[in-house]
């Protein structure tokens, strides 16, 4: 009977002894693992915890998101094309791995159209993702044809390829891919860019470009050529098809560059009313800001800006003082003609012309309300709507405040698009779009008529310090004039070359 007991307790021990075991070896599977078992192994997508570099396999999605934060364009770049939005709850791998991990190198491509003739020279990329491990400092930047296989469109012929670019990081997660040699696309025609990290993994880790929740075109693409992931997708293939748990179509990116070539100017409208006011600029009518804008649209919008000097066409501005302020931007697509042969330097400019101005001569990024505009006499139809709507959005332009727009006849929040702008108002929005710190003189006004009481009285005294504006002979600056066409044109171009 004792022997009995003892034999079932030796049993019982070893049973739990075996049960120990198991458990430790479901808790710890690296201990537990061969000794030939291989070490790390990248996976498709970021983890929504943090993980070690030993003992997890490949993964194919992430949880979480980036802060996207869209790096600003300086000049003389412009944001040629941006994406830089919605962004969605996942990412995907897109890294050029070391010799050891090939079987996983993979890229992610997504694709933008160049809708009008010109060319685009693309000097820097700029892309938003996560990593683990290390950050990448360098990619490789590849630009591809469209082409339509089957009932998908994904990259076709490389156009150009950048490798080892380095790359800054000036806020986590959103990285800033200077090109060494610019890319050069032509216009009418449709592109894939690839972003693919340079990591080793390592003792590195793993780098996973941010998935963008809206489609914009055609959905991104992805390739994994060694098959590592296991995903079947060796050739360029839909992304969501080789990764089907994916969150978000797209991929989050901007390009930064000029356009080259010769620049085909719409001549610029003079949307003055029949009945033009001859309205004189007070304080109390002063543009105010009136509302918060709405979200960011789901269609990018190309701006653009030419670099290239081009043929004089204008036959009104010889002689004229500004001349060169008009010449300058006019070849970069910043201002237009009233036709195609002359400038009308003397006619006044409105506040929806100037719109379009300041935002193509200091490159501010594209922007369109979600439903309705932001203003109620500026329509989608309207020939400065995105004009408006971006520099309302960065801040650099507003609204007028309720009085003003029932005194105008227009509902509240309005932004009086064919009113005359006066050389005040036009002084503090283009001060607003250069970011000068305000400048206060120590002695006293500059202008015998802008008193330190006067609502431009920082914004004149500033550009005034900068030398962008200048008065008259009488020391005076007339903020309430409504202004020319051609001092505006040398404002802006004062103001673009003076850092």
């Amino acid at each position: 009977m004792i022997r009995r007991r003892v034999v079932t307790g030796w049993l019982a021990l070893i049973v739990v002894g075996a049960i120990v075991l198991a458990i430790s070896s479901v808790i710890n599977p690296a201990q537990a693992a061969p000794a030939s078992q291989p070490v790390a192994q990248p996976a498709t997508a970021k983890q929504s915890v943090a993980i070690s570099l030993s003992g997890k396999i490949p993964q194919t999605q992430g949880l979480g998101r980036s802060q996207i934060v869209a790096p600003a364009a300086a000049y003389p770049n412009a944001v040629l094309y941006s994406q830089y939005d919605n962004a969605s709850s996942g990412d995907v791998s897109s890294q050029d791995f070391d010799s050891a991990f090939q079987q996983y190198e993979d890229q992610a491509a997504d694709d933008f159209p160049i809708t009008s003739s010109q060319n685009w020279s693309i000097t820097e990329v700029d892309a938003a993702g996560q990593n683990t491990g290390n950050a990448p400092t360098a990619f490789n930047i590849y630009f591809y044809t469209s082409v339509v296989s089957g009932a998908v469109t994904i990259p076709g012929s490389p156009v150009y390829s950048a490798t080892n670019q380095a790359a800054t990081q000036p806020t986590t997660g959103n990285y800033v891919i200077p090109l060494t040699v610019p890319a050069v696309l032509s216009g009418n025609s449709s592109y894939f860019l690839s972003v693919q990290a340079r990591l080793n993994y390592s003792g590195g880790g793993q780098w996973y470009w941010q998935n963008r929740s809206v489609q914009a075109s055609s959905p991104a693409s992805w390739r994994n050529p060694g098959n590592g992931f296991g995903s079947g997708c060796t050739v360029w293939s839909e992304k969501l098809v080789c990764v089907p748990t994916e969150a978000g179509t797209d991929q989050i990116f901007t390009l930064q560059g000029m356009i080259i070539g010769s620049a085909t100017n719409t001549p610029l409208p003079t949307n003055t009313p029949t009945t033009a006011p001859t309205h004189t600029q007070s304080p109390s009518s002063t543009p105010q800001p009136t509302h918060t804008p709405g979200g960011p649209t789901d269609t990018p919008v190309t701006i653009t800006a030419t670099p290239t000097t081009c043929a004089n066409v204008f036959t009104d501005i010889t002689g004229n003082l500004f001349y060169t302020a008009i010449h300058y931007l006019n070849c970069r697509a910043v201002i237009n003609g009233t036709d195609a042969t002359h400038y009308s330097p003397a006619v006044t400019s409105t506040r929806g012309q100037f719109a379009k101005v300041i935002v193509l001569g200091f490159g501010i990024v594209s922007y369109t309300p979600m439903g309705t505009p932001d203003f109620s006499d500026v329509p989608a139809s309207y020939f400065a709507y995105l004009y408006i709507e971006s520099g309302y959005h960065a801040a650099i332009l507003s609204g007028f405040d309720r009085a003003s727009c029932q005194a105008a006849g227009q509902p509240y929040p309005c932004y009086l698009p064919n009113r005359p702008i006066t050389r005040g108002q036009l002084t503090k929005l283009v001060v607003n779009a250069t970011h000068y710190p305000l400048y206060t003189p120590t002695s006293g006004p500059t202008f015998t008529d802008v008193p330190a009481s006067n609502v431009f009285y920082a914004s004149i005294e500033t550009a005034a310090h900068k030398m962008v504006v200048s008065g008259y002979s009488d020391h005076t600056f007339r903020p309430n004039n409504n202004i020319r066409r051609d001092e505006m044109a040398q404002i802006v171009y004062k103001a673009v070359i003076t850092p």
